[in-house]
C-alpha cells in the first residue's frame, strides 16, 4: 500500500510538471506560454507567440511580441524612451489610456494602457529593457476583456524574459 501511495505521488508530480518551451537562440530568453505558437519568420529583432483560439469564432489572438532594435545612445535611460512611447502612442492606438507605469530594477520599466485598434478593444503590457546598445521591447496584447484572465496564466512567462 505505501509503495502504491509512493508511485501516486509521483504520478501526480509528473502530471503537474509540465515541460516549458523556452526560446533561447537570440541575445535574450523567454519561456513561450503552454500552447502557444511561435509565428513563422521569427528573428532576433522581431519574434512573436500566438495564443490558440479560445473559440472557433476568435478573430483575435493574444500574442506576445519582442522586438530588438538600437538604442538612441549606450545605456540610455529606460524613463526617457517609455515617456517617448507613452507620448507617441496615442497617435496609433484611438482612445489611448495608461493605465500603470512601473520602473523595475536595473534599466527597465513597464506600462499598461488600452484603447482602439483594428477594431478591437485593447490592453498591452509593455517592456521596455535597455542594455548597452540595445533595446529590448515585450509587449503582450489581448483584448481588454480578456486582458486580467490571461496576464494571471502568462505573467510568469513574461517575467521569465531574460537578457543574456
Amino acid at each position: 500500500m505505501k509503495k502504491l501511495l509512493v508511485i501516486f505521488c509521483f504520478l501526480a508530480f509528473q502530471a503537474q510538471a509540465s515541460p516549458v518551451d523556452t526560446l533561447a537562440r537570440f541575445s535574450y530568453s523567454i519561456n513561450i506560454p503552454d500552447g502557444w505558437k511561435t509565428k513563422e519568420n521569427c528573428t532576433e529583432n522581431d519574434c512573436s507567440f500566438l495564443a490558440p483560439q479560445d473559440a472557433p469564432t476568435d478573430t483575435f489572438l493574444e500574442n506576445i511580441n519582442i522586438t530588438v532594435a538600437d538604442a538612441p545612445s549606450k545605456n540610455y535611460p529606460v524613463t526617457k524612451y517609455t515617456d517617448f512611447s507613452i507620448g507617441y502612442l496615442p497617435s496609433v492606438i484611438e482612445n489611448f489610456e495608461l493605465v500603470e507605469r512601473k520602473k523595475l530594477p536595473g534599466n527597465s520599466e513597464y506600462i499598461i494602457y488600452k484603447g482602439l485598434k483594428s477594431e478591437f478593444h485593447q490592453t498591452w503590457k509593455q517592456y521596455y529593457h535597455i542594455k548597452g546598445t540595445k533595446m529590448y521591447i515585450v509587449t503582450f496584447t489581448a483584448e481588454t476583456a480578456k486582458f486580467e484572465e490571461y496576464i494571471g496564466r502568462i505573467q510568469e512567462n513574461l517575467d521569465s524574459f531574460r537578457i543574456k
